[in-house]
């Protein structure tokens, strides 16, 4: 099973990709590495998602500190 989610989010908005495979294979190739993104916040943001088709958002999100990004 492969599946990618890509969020690309700067001062113009967000990118929001997904796409999944299933398949009986063998394991993944040799050399074939994942490679995590980084994301560098320095300081406080409003995050808001809406569907291109809608008014409102359906969510919105002030981010003050870094309790809500912090990995327990």
């Amino acid at each position: 099973m492969y599946q990618r989610i890509s969020f690309q989010l700067d001062e113009n908005g967000a990118i929001i990709e997904s796409e999944a495979e299933v398949a009986v294979t063998e394991e993944m190739e040799p050399g074939e590495k994942i490679v995590p993104k980084k994301m560098l916040i320095n300081k406080p943001f409003l995050l808001l998602l809406k569907r291109r088709d809608s008014k409102n958002p359906y969510l919105a999100v002030w981010v003050q500190n870094t309790e809500l990004l912090v990995k327990k």
